[in-house]
């Protein structure tokens, strides 16, 4: 029988651990028990912008053939309870049936856009008959989310995730910087996301068990790739599939259905010039006609934020990010397009009639001219276009704020509008 599995909260920012890594350990315990592993393991995203889930905010889910349901969920939970007593964490899993996968599905796929309540997570779980963790936490929306998502229909990418010996973690992770930039240059055109410049973007900072994960395409060159890699010695690997770098998380919207914590992409006009707050960051006032919202651009932005100041009333832009205050409405931005700019004037000084030499101001819209000497002289100022110092196109941060939904410009005309459900016993792991 087919069961997908879901997991997810069960790490703790600062004790650590890592839900990749209770993935990892689950697949090599199925494996070992006899349990058939099929298809890629799930490393899905959910909405980066709900305010208690870390950065990432990821669930991952597995799935298996079993006629022993009692058997994998013994194993399931025996690692769960493992991993939450280590690392005082609140982890949730739930085990679901094909049928019971379509169901949930439904209910949860906005998941990576929106905020989904706990209540309703419960209410889609208890609706599906679905086998559940004991008082699962918020991390329900995100196991459901993994077991039902089989990433079929959309966009799509893998990770590599190697992980270190339990005796190293805690110690500085040794991956050759030299490696990470040979790496790149040999498998540029199927992996993304490895450097930011001389900054390797490969490699976590915190206390968790991950020594690197290499972003790309296809598995293949990924395993590829880690053989040209110079690290400490790991522990073991294994390539997930996931919704990493494909934007799934921008749900085109209008400004008179925003919901509180939504990711959305926007498409408005400047409603007047962008004011700088305290800390460097820079607001934009955006309209639709009717509602007005701020496009706020943290220093962490970049680029991005010098255009946001060069953007003048009447431009029209696109912008993707994070709905943040209902009160105040504001949009963190993540990325923004500028589709268009009105034209930009300076006022210019008219010209003599007599000689052709440009005349000096005397104020009140009187000039005089320095070379004949005529003074009194009414004339209005040109209006002279000048040229704007933005041009339309694709504004976005530098790679290393990148969240990891947001799709880097090396994916561009990259994109997968599907795949096939692998029922068959998965292998790349060790």
């Amino acid at each position: 029988m087919l069961f997908h599995l879901g997991l997810d909260d069960t790490d703790n920012g600062t004790k650590g651990g890592c839900t990749t890594h209770l993935g990892y350990l689950l697949v090599r315990d199925f494996g070992l028990k006899g349990i058939k592993v099929v298809d890629f393991p799930r490393l899905l995203r959910l909405n980066p912008n709900i305010p208690w889930k870390t950065r990432g905010n990821g669930a991952v889910g597995i799935s298996v053939l079993s006629e022993d349901t009692e058997g994998v969920l013994d194993l399931v939970d025996a690692r769960v309870r493992e991993t939450a007593e280590k690392f005082n964490s609140k982890p949730a899993y739930v085990l679901l049936d094909e049928g019971q996968r379509h169901t949930v599905y439904v209910g949860v796929r906005n998941a990576v856009t929106s905020f989904i309540e706990l209540e309703t997570a419960r209410f889609l779980a208890e609706k599906a008959g679905c086998l559940v963790s004991p008082n699962p936490g918020p991390g329900l929306v995100g196991a459901l989310y993994a077991a039902s998502n089989l990433l079929t229909d959309c966009d799509h990418t893998y990770e590599l995730i190697a992980y270190r010996k339990s005796d190293n973690i805690g110690k500085a992770r040794f991956v050759s910087r030299e490696s990470v930039q040979r790496m790149d240059r040999i498998w540029f055109r199927s992996t993304f996301s490895n450097l930011d410049g001389n900054r390797v973007l490969i490699t976590p900072h915190g206390p968790d068990p991950v020594l690197y994960g290499i972003r790309g395409e296809n598995p293949a060159d990924l395993v590829l790739a880690m053989n040209t890699l110079k690290t400490e010695e790991a522990a073991g690997w294994m390539v997930y599939l996931t919704n990493q770098a494909t934007d799934a998380h921008y749900r085109r919207t209008y400004l008179d259905k925003l919901r509180l914590w939504d990711s959305v992409e926007l498409s408005l006009t400047v409603a007047s010039g962008s004011r700088r707050f305290a800390g460097g960051g820079v607001i934009l006032p955006l309209t639709d006609g009717r509602f007005r919202i701020y496009a706020i651009f943290y220093p962490e932005t970049g680029f991005m934020r010098e255009v946001a100041i060069e953007l003048a009333a009447g431009d029209k832009v696109k912008v993707m990010g994070g709905f943040a205050d209902p009160f105040q409405p504001a949009i963190n931005v993540e990325k923004m397009v500028v589709n268009l700019l009105v034209p930009r004037y300076r006022k210019r000084n008219p010209k003599c009639d007599s000689c052709g030499r440009t005349l000096e101001s005397e104020g009140g819209g009187r000039f005089r001219c320095l070379k004949c000497g005529l003074k009194g002289i009414v004339k209005n100022h040109l209006l002279v276009i000048k040229n704007a110092r933005v041009t339309p196109g694709l504004y976005i941060p530098p790679i290393r704020y990148f969240r990891h939904l947001m799709k880097p410009p090396r994916r561009l005309g990259r994109e997968k509008s599907s795949r096939t459900f692998l029922n068959a016993k998965y292998t790349l792991f060790r």
